[in-house]
């Protein structure tokens, strides 16, 4: 029998490649509306930036300084935290709505590019545990 040690692993290799996909949209998007990429990091703290890191089970997003987390939010999934680095970025609300859309735009070119890898990768992965728990 498949334990939930042997599965794990498994299970997050497959969130890392649906995770990737929502930091490019991300990154298009800061880019896209000329944030600098000092005002940011992705996968790495930097000082006096707002980082957005894997931690193993959440992600967190947190303002750098001096080698320092401050206002750390955790999240479940890459999404949220995603919006919530575009959040702290935007200067207000027009803003903030701008770059939610953009976001939005590119996780919808990739959703349709790749046929929804996002959600079949769940699928699959879902299926693939069902599968084995009837062994």
């Amino acid at each position: 029998m498949v334990s939930e040690v042997q599965i794990k692993p498994i299970f997050s290799e497959i969130m890392y490649i649906a995770a990737n996909e929502y930091i490019d949209a991300l990154i298009n998007t800061l880019r896209e509306y000329n944030v600098p990429s000092s005002w940011y990091s992705v996968k790495e703290a930097k000082d006096n930036a707002i980082c957005l890191l894997n931690t193993g089970d959440v992600w967190e997003v947190f303002h750098s300084e001096r080698g320092e987390a401050d206002s750390l939010n955790q999240f479940d999934n890459i999404k949220d935290a995603c919006y919530e680095v575009i959040n702290r970025l935007a200067e207000d609300d027009v803003e903030q709505n701008d770059m939610n859309n953009i976001f939005e735009n590119h996780i919808n070119k990739i959703d349709e590019s790749k046929g929804n890898s996002i959600s079949k990768t769940k699928q699959l992965f879902m299926k693939f545990m069902s599968s084995v728990a009837t062994f």
